[in-house]
């Protein structure tokens, strides 16, 4: 509790005495707002080596969820359903199966992608046999040249949030180490980052399947210089809500000090990040409230803001606080 009340002290102060955002080079696609200053002092205080709130360099450990926190999931759906939609009803070069057809359109129908663990089973059947290399150009080639749903004059890969970006980069430049932790498949969150967003390939978290040698029947077989590793349907994690916290436990092995999310999916991550006792820590949640530039709901955001505030969560909205929503 002591550590919670200087916690909220210190954000108070902060915000008391910042200066502001909009002059600040790093944030052009930003409006002034309070959330971002705090995170800019917040920034400034646990880097400065004589600050009492001094985290190390190695433990400047920020996390993302990806899917309306990065990057739109509006576009009608969350991107691997859009991917998945291509691969089944307008890839020339795959040849669904009649049950994948049926979910296809079930969703073009009810506009959900219904139980997302089995989706993720799904989304995984489509792609099975493919070797990681492959998987990965057939991503590329998706983002970089299929028009994206509901948007004018953009492609899946121009559909990062740009202010969110900046914050990567700023992060970035001060010594922290950035992590996506999402429910979207790990292999393609690796080709989507490529050329787009500074995040690293081996600093991507998301929902695993299992791959394995191309020639692989048993635990017995050895690796050859002719095989490939190849998508399997067999998937180890989802990767959403408290399964984020298994798999930041699993794959990091330090606690977060910095949390960015959007929904309820993302409560499990920035509550783990705000456990952690050794460091001053804060969460985020972007407020997809923009309905002119994206698709977002702003009938709801009052009730969003008051309900991530109460969790202790600092909120960022599309609507108030982006200058710019996408930059080509």
């Amino acid at each position: 509790m002591l550590k919670k009340l200087l916690s909220l002290s210190l954000s108070l102060l902060l915000l008391l005495t910042s200066s502001g955002c909009s002059n600040n080079s790093d944030f052009s696609s930003w409006n002034d707002n309070d959330s971002l200053s705090f995170l800019v002092d917040y920034v400034k205080d646990v880097t400065d080596d004589k600050s009492e709130h001094y985290i190390p360099q190695e433990d400047r450990i920020a996390v993302f969820d990806m899917d309306g926190t990065l990057y739109s999931q509006t576009a009608p759906y969350y991107f691997e359903t859009c991917v998945y939609i291509y691969r089944i009803l307008k890839d020339p070069t795959y040849s669904p199966t009649d049950a994948q057809m049926q979910v296809a359109r079930q969703i073009m129908t009810t506009k959900s992608e219904g139980d997302e663990d089995e989706f993720t089973k799904t989304f995984s059947d489509a792609f099975v046999g493919m070797s990681i290399e492959e998987f990965d150009k057939y991503i590329k080639d998706y983002i970089n040249n299929v028009d994206a749903e509901d948007y004018t004059n953009l492609k899946y890969c121009d559909l990062w949030y740009t202010p969110m970006l900046e914050i990567i980069d700023y992060l970035n430049k001060n010594n922290f180490t950035v992590y996506i932790c999402s429910g979207t498949d790990r292999y393609a969150i690796r080709a989507m980052v490529t050329d787009h967003c500074n995040v690293e390939d081996n600093h991507i978290i998301g929902a695993d399947i299992k791959v394995k040698a191309e020639n692989e029947e048993s635990y017995e077989y050895t690796y050859t210089l002719e095989d490939k590793v190849i998508r399997t349907s067999e998937v180890i994690t989802s990767n959403i809500n408290a399964d984020k916290v298994s798999q930041l436990a699993k794959e990091i092995g330090k606690r977060p000090v910095l949390s960015f999310g959007n929904s309820d999916g993302d409560i499990s991550m920035n509550m783990y990040t705000l456990g952690n006792d050794k460091y001053e820590t804060a969460a985020f949640m972007l407020v997809n409230d923009d309905d002119v530039r994206e698709h977002g709901n702003p009938l709801t955001a009052k009730d969003i803001c008051d309900k991530w505030h109460d969790y202790g969560f600092y909120t960022f909205s599309i609507k108030d606080d982006f200058k710019e929503v996408f930059v080509k």
